[in-house]
């Protein structure tokens, strides 16, 4: 899924309007107050991780010649009119795709100034490694050296932490419990319900990634003196909401990649969190902050 942004208006169109913030229950305040940060789990999902690992890898040595062979003879392939590496290519990915859901593997959830946020090469191959990915890919310019010292020094352009969307954004089915015995009735226009939201989702930071229509471009900085003037692509990867990541390898960091292209859009690839650590509606409100974060 994916919305097109386009940057607003300057002031000299359209003057600025102060809007008054909507009055937010102050039980839901006190609610977030109260809240720690959600606890990832990591030995589930590790040895899970190990277990696709070690089965997947051999068998792929059988499997790949395999494949091969099959998309030899355009009979054999899954549509006969796609080249060889096309009808090789699909058949791996489907592979893949299918031993990750069989195994319930999951990327080991990422967490802001954790260990494999680091800006260090072991950092980038523990990514890889968790099938997470490095993620976005920005090449700057060979002749642009400022920029390459600021990179090397405060880490990547093109990966953001996303801060949560503010209280006074929360309602509806995005309303957020009071405590986990609330029995309020949420009902507004869209939704009728009881509050699905944890409040410690209130006080965690979702991962980002730019990826840039042409390889030398940077993309927008929230410390840029002037206004982004380009449009921009809010992307959300596919897998249910259960499976995938923004980074990997076989599906968000390739689509977000090829979409930035042949687009000719910068892609803003949200890496939301998956149930079951990550309960509906949690990635609609960091699919929300994302939004909220390109609009400020």
């Amino acid at each position: 899924s994916s919305i097109t942004m386009s940057a607003p208006p300057s002031a000299e169109k359209a003057p600025a309007v102060e809007q008054k913030r909507p009055r937010v229950d102050p039980s839901v305040i006190s609610a977030i107050q109260r809240a720690s940060p959600p606890k990832p789990a990591y030995l589930v999902p590790l040895l899970r991780l190990l277990l696709f690992q070690l089965y997947f890898f051999p068998t792929s040595f059988i499997a790949i010649p395999l494949f091969m062979l099959r998309s030899l003879i355009p009979a054999f392939r899954l549509n006969r009119n796609w080249s060889f590496l096309t009808s090789t290519y699909i058949l791996v990915v489907r592979r893949v795709m299918r031993n990750l859901i069989r195994f319930h593997v999951q990327p080991i959830v990422p967490r802001k100034g954790g260990f494999r946020d680091r800006n260090t090469l072991l950092a980038a191959i523990l990514s890889a490694a968790n099938l997470s990915g490095p993620g976005g890919a920005v090449i700057h310019a060979k002749d642009d050296i400022k920029a390459l010292k600021l990179d090397a020094q405060t880490g990547r352009v093109d990966k953001v932490w996303v801060p949560p969307a503010r209280p006074e954004h929360l309602d509806g089915i995005l309303a957020v419990k009071t405590s986990p015995n609330d029995r309020r009735k949420i009902t507004t226009d869209y939704y009728t319900g009881p509050p699905l939201l944890d409040a410690k989702w209130a006080k965690w930071h979702v991962r980002a990634f730019w990826f840039t229509c042409k390889p030398h471009q940077l993309p927008p900085q929230p410390s840029a003196r002037s206004k982004p003037s380009r449009p921009v692509i809010l992307y959300f990867h596919g897998g249910a909401g259960v499976t995938f990541n923004a980074g990997d390898l076989q599906m968000g960091q390739n689509l977000g990649k090829n979409l930035a292209r042949v687009t000719g859009v910068d892609v803003f690839s949200l890496d939301y969190n998956l149930a079951p650590f990550a309960p509906c509606p949690v990635q609609l409100y960091q699919a929300l902050s994302g939004y909220l974060f390109l609009l400020n």
